[in-house]
């Protein structure tokens, strides 16, 4: 044979090899997607979304069709190979030698490398896959659509149950991918924390991040005005359940705002349907429905219908902030409400309300007024616990399920009662 005729069949070699490739690289990369992806693909591109999706409504068939492409483009190049190292005078290889060197050769260049560099870089490979495979399935939909339906029909047979999409990412993936984030300056380290927070309150329920039935704040439908009024004033709370004859018997939620600023109405007439969740429900469910509605607090029932606890969306936000947030980036404040009395945040620091009242507070291994509440009562303090310390009166007004939100301290105040430490 001519060295021009071994020229020609070198080229169509070479062109079969790099579509024989080409093909086995999108077969990696359009069953390779996750979920994450194909969302990016989708977001960039509306017709290139649109062509992906038709792509991959019939899995089964897009993979007959690319087998069917590789076997049409590997069958020829490894024929024309094998003529190419027999066709000299005195063959470079015996015919079985041959065989093995270039299948391996097939099998390496035209089917390993490529779906390695397809799995590790999918999306880019997606792209270039749509652009051949659309025209292609319509193509072949006429020829070889019988045999493409008929291996189809085949497969689900022989392997029942519908074809799975590609597989959501579990928690732990998930986690990963957010940490490989932030070491790439993807994401800042707060973002970071965040994120996997919310991650993880996909595994809690609303009973691991409620306010217990005995630590919530609930008022009895008999009481007076003033009452009521005095009360209201001395915690800070903008909605309460209001209950019946028990705290079983939750009547509605009271818009503390409204009513003080209404005047000559009765406190129940300004209560709102409460909403019920059952203590089973998931904390990111309840999250996504209070995103969803004008509601921020819901009653937590238990099987039985007994109510068991109250959660609002602040409850789940801190539930994801607490744990992310330095104590630095919370809400700190102080005001000074006069006569030696301040309303302080949990976090706000000793040394300031001290400054702020001209008095020494001095406790060893404590920063934050909420640490010291803590400390006084031996563990999370109940809402309107008073504790005293010194000359100072300490009166708990918001507490969560986890810390203390804010403390009213009084000066020149002498007490011996329970948690003072005077």
């Amino acid at each position: 044979m001519s060295s021009s005729q071994n020229w020609v069949l070198g080229t169509v070699a070479f062109f079969l090899a790099a579509g024989s490739a080409l093909f086995s690289a999108f077969e990696t990369a359009l069953f390779s997607l996750q979920g994450h992806e194909m969302e990016r693909l989708r977001r960039k591109k509306t017709r290139f979304s649109a062509l992906l999706s038709q792509i991959l409504q019939q899995p089964r068939r897009l993979l007959g069709a690319l087998v069917f492409v590789e076997v049409v483009l590997n069958v020829p190049l490894v024929l024309i190979c094998l003529y190419l190292l027999q066709s000299g005078r005195v063959p470079v290889l015996p015919l079985w030698g041959s065989e093995l060197l270039v299948l391996g050769l097939v099998v390496l260049v035209c089917d390993l490398m490529p779906k390695v560099a397809a799995f590790l870089n999918p999306h880019r490979f997606v792209r270039l896959a749509i652009v051949f495979l659309a025209p292609l399935m319509q193509g072949l939909e006429r020829p070889l659509g019988w045999m493409l339906r008929f291996s189809d029909g085949f497969a689900g047979w022989l392997f029942p149950g519908a074809p799975k999409g590609p597989r959501s990412l579990i928690d732990g993936e998930m986690e990963t991918l957010v940490e490989i984030g932030a070491e790439e300056g993807a994401l800042h380290p707060t973002e970071c924390a965040i994120i996997q927070e919310i991650i993880r309150l996909g595994d809690k329920t609303i009973r691991d991040c409620m306010t217990p039935r005995v630590d919530a704040l609930c008022f009895p439908d008999d009481l007076s005005d003033s009452e009521i009024s005095k009360r209201l004033r001395s915690c800070r709370y903008r909605r309460i359940p209001v209950y019946g004859e028990t705290p079983d018997e939750i009547l509605g939620i009271l818009d503390v705002r409204a009513f003080l600023e209404a005047k000559g109405m009765h406190y129940t007439e300004f209560l709102s349907p409460p909403s019920f969740v059952p203590e089973t429900m998931r904390a990111v469910d309840l999250l996504r429905s209070f995103l969803r509605r004008p509601q921020v607090l819901a009653i937590v029932v238990d099987e039985h219908g007994g109510t068991e606890g109250v959660i609002t969306r602040s409850d789940l936000v801190e539930e994801v902030l607490s744990e992310a947030l330095p104590g630095g980036d919370r809400e700190l404040y102080i005001e000074e409400l006069g006569d030696g009395r301040l309303v302080a945040s949990g976090n706000a620091r000793l040394e300031d309300v001290a400054e702020a009242l001209g008095v020494e507070i001095e406790f060893e291994g404590i920063d934050t007024i909420g640490g010291l509440t803590f400390t006084l009562s031996g563990g999370l303090p109940k809402l309107g616990a008073v504790l005293g310390v010194g000359d100072l009166r300490l009166t708990v007004r918001r507490i969560s399920r986890k810390r203390v939100v804010e403390v009213l301290v009084e000066r020149a105040w002498r007490g011996n009662g329970e948690g003072s430490l005077a």
